[in-house]
Order: structure tokens, then sequence, then C-alpha cells
């Protein structure tokens, strides 16, 4: 399974991380270059999750595009 953030070190990345470590889970990280192309990945099913903040995120959650888990 892969995940993909807005970029390394990005407080979305960070907080996955943090999941994966208290949850003990293994979820490869797929960096990108702002939160737009992972959009286009997640849309597109070449990424299974996302990581995103809040208020870029609401648009597509209200569209029905993803769903959100927390």
């Amino acid at each position: 399974m892969s995940y993909g953030s807005s970029g390394i070190a990005a407080t979305p990345h960070l907080s996955v991380e943090y999941f994966k470590a208290v949850a003990k889970v293994n979820i490869n990280h797929v960096p990108y270059k702002g939160a737009g192309p992972m959009y286009l990945d997640l849309f597109s099913g070449r990424i299974e999750l996302g990581a995103a903040v809040l208020g870029g995120a609401l648009p597509h959650i209200r569209s029905g595009k993803v769903r959100p888990l927390g």
C-alpha cells in the first residue's frame, strides 16, 4: 500500500509516519512536489491513500472524490 503527501517532512508526511509507528503498519511513502500532483495520482488510483491538510482536502471531501479517515 502506498500513500502520497505534499513533500518530505511536510506536516501530512510526518503525521502519517507517526501513525505508522504507533499502529505498527507498513505503508510506503510517495513524496510529491505539492498536493496537486498527489491528488491527481490519488484520483487515478496510482496511490491508495493521500495525506493532506484539511483546508486543501475539503473541496475534494465535499465533492465525494475522497473519503476522510481522520
